[in-house]
């Protein structure tokens, strides 16, 4: 890669980045191409309309370089149990995540404002959503009839109120414990529908996770 395309590939990287802090702050409406400039620093103009040629393209950036993280997240929890164990570790490391990561922040608050706003934004292999639903019939379907809930309305309440928590405490979510926050919420709602709680909602069970394995 020559000088030239890498330069450009590093001022694309820090306008999406840029663009990133302000449409997790302010959201779609609120974010004007002046408040990239200001958090580059640098003139309007340097932002340039070659790359980026209106405000959705750059909210498309964004969600785009997010959503190749959760491609990748969804790979990774393959390794836990299916159904809700999966379903609750995908959504927990996507909060952990949320925590320093801007690009993270304002991919969720762009996908939450998109159907409002008619945004059209990059689509995922598999979607959150489509995801949770898969996970909730394998629960369903392993349980006895004491269960009883829609798997897509189940899912798609379970998302809302998950991504909901974060979007409430945004502002100070650097500093929430995020296991708390979710865990409540979780244990409310799944015994509410007749669901067994998982063992992973208990903060035993969560610190012996995250012990390194012995060695051998």
């Amino acid at each position: 890669m020559n000088q030239r395309i890498e330069q450009k590939s590093a001022r694309r990287d820090a306008i999406v980045a840029a663009a990133a802090v302000q449409f997790g702050q302010h959201g779609f409406e609120a974010t004007t191409f002046g408040r990239i400039a200001d958090e580059l620093g640098r003139p309007r103009s340097w932002i340039g309309y070659h790359l980026f040629p209106s405000k959705e393209s750059l909210a498309s950036a964004v969600v785009a370089e997010q959503r190749a993280r959760w491609e990748d997240l969804f790979e990774r929890v393959v390794a836990v149990p299916e159904g809700l164990p999966r379903l609750l570790t995908a959504l927990l490391e996507a909060a952990e995540e949320a925590r320093s990561s801007p690009v993270a922040v304002a991919a969720v608050r762009l996908l939450r404002e998109a159907p409002e706003l008619s945004l059209t934004l990059p689509s995922l292999a598999t979607s959150w959503r489509d995801f949770a639903i898969r996970q909730v019939r394998f629960e369903v379907e392993e349980r006895p009839p004491t269960v009883a809930v829609e798997p897509a309305a189940f899912a798609t309440q379970l998302l809302a109120a998950s991504f909901g928590v974060f979007e409430t405490n945004r502002s100070v979510w650097s500093t929430t414990d995020v296991f708390e926050s979710l865990a409540g919420l979780w244990t409310v709602l799944l015994s509410g529908a007749g669901f067994e709680i998982p063992e992973m909602l208990r903060r035993d069970e969560m610190l012996r996770r995250d012990e390194p394995a012995p060695s051998s």
